[in-house]
């Protein structure tokens, strides 16, 4: 992947009971997502939606830090980024690599 026109979106999410969320404002190609664990042994699933909910991208059963390469298209605001089924609460880091323009 080319790094140019690629900008770095950091989200930190709180979670609590096994859940939290967090929200962006991006428009581009989500190209790559990558989550820090509070504990090596935490288990997780993230799932990324538009404003009106639908579904961008999601990942489940992972453990531990993990990057995700994908390919979808994000438009407009607020889009949210929910990690859930969670079995360590605390603050989860993400890192998302959006490439803007053609």
């Amino acid at each position: 992947m080319s790094w140019i026109n690629v900008k770095s979106v950091t989200l930190t999410v709180t979670v609590a009971s096994g859940a939290g969320s967090a929200t962006f404002d991006e428009i581009g190609n989500l190209k790559t997502v990558a989550v820090l664990v509070p504990t090596a042994d935490a288990a997780y699933a993230f799932d990324i939606t538009d404003v009106d909910s639908y579904g961008i991208v999601g990942a489940s059963g992972l453990v531990g830090n993990q990057t995700v390469e994908v390919d979808k298209l994000i438009v407009g605001a607020k889009h949210t980024f929910t990690i859930s089924s969670a079995t360590r609460d605390g603050e989860y880091t993400v890192r998302l690599w959006v490439r803007q323009g053609v």
